[in-house]
């Protein structure tokens, strides 16, 4: 089976976006339900890793950079034969060329 690791960028990214859904939307019930989606789809890139789309950005997609669409975000991630590494989570509409970039 495929390994698979969450970056502590993505990590924080996650653990960010629940907080603002929880404490800024005061929708705590928004953020369990995506919690548990973030859960169920990046565990389901260890059977499935080339499922998310490959990022339209040629450059980054030159390194292998997919992403996977969870609701309002993408989690942006590089898959190889034995691990999926999960690089960064960002909701859609921020602009993620030069924040992954930065990842290199």
């Amino acid at each position: 089976m495929i390994r698979l690791i969450i970056t502590e960028s993505a990590r924080k990214d996650i653990r960010d976006a629940l907080s603002y859904i929880s404490n800024v939307l005061f929708n705590k019930k928004a953020a369990t339900e995506l919690a548990d989606m973030i859960e169920e789809e990046i565990s389901m890139l260890a059977q499935f890793p080339l499922s998310g789309t490959p990022v339209p950005d040629q450059f980054l997609a030159d390194y292998g950079f997919r992403f996977l669409l969870i609701k309002n975000y993408k989690a942006y991630y590089i898959a190889d034969k034995k691990t999926v590494t999960i690089i960064r989570f960002l909701h859609s509409s921020r602009y993620y060329e030069n924040i992954l970039k930065e990842n290199l």
